[in-house]
């Protein structure tokens, strides 16, 4: 008996087919013998190049930026994102007073820590309150009423030397309840 051997190439029907029928019908299986070991070849390689990889990919987003290093240019503080600066009106026992909350943002060098009522200089506003963190200072404050633009001043502690900080709180709007108030940076 002799052995076919199986090729997944497409082979003409034999020619002792008498009839168009019967060589349709080889033609058909040897389409369909191609197909099935063409398809089953492709599974194979597909699972097995998937079972190679060693884990799926994997979207990694990049470590946000370091915060700057602030003390290098203190006049630039605020500008450069290394202090926080937010002063909102609000009203208390029937007057308008303002909230400022300073918040340093840079690597640990900058600080509020040891800062006094005695340290800070005002120009058209007294300190109602004061409390201080290390990185963060929040002072309450009472407008004066002389319609100038206030300014305050006070030392921030960098790399253990004291940095003055000057600033200037823009009252133009008025006082409104929760309204923000642009504070800038007075060189």
């Amino acid at each position: 008996m002799e052995e076919k051997k199986v090729s997944n190439r497409l082979v003409e029907p034999p020619a002792d087919a008498r009839t168009v029928r019967e060589r349709t019908l080889a033609h058909l299986e040897s389409l369909m013998r191609a197909a099935t070991t063409t398809v089953g070849t492709g599974i194979l390689l597909a699972s097995g190049a998937h079972a190679q990889q060693p884990d799926r990919p994997m979207v990694v987003d990049p470590p946000p930026p370091p915060p700057p290093e602030c003390c290098e240019h203190p006049d630039q503080f605020l500008l450069r994102g290394c202090i926080r600066a937010d002063a909102v009106w609000a009203k208390a026992d029937g007057q308008w007073i303002l909230r400022l909350t300073l918040r340093t943002q840079d690597r640990g060098t900058a600080s509020f820590e040891g800062l006094a009522k005695a340290d800070i200089k005002l120009s058209g506003m007294t300190i109602k309150e004061l409390q201080t963190q290390p990185k963060q200072v929040a002072l309450v404050l009472a407008p004066a009423g002389d319609g100038k633009l206030p300014n305050l001043e006070f030392p921030v502690t960098c790399n253990s030397k004291k940095v003055p900080l000057k600033l200037s709180l823009d009252l133009k709007e008025g006082a409104a309840e929760r309204r923000s108030v642009p504070v800038k940076v007075v060189k």
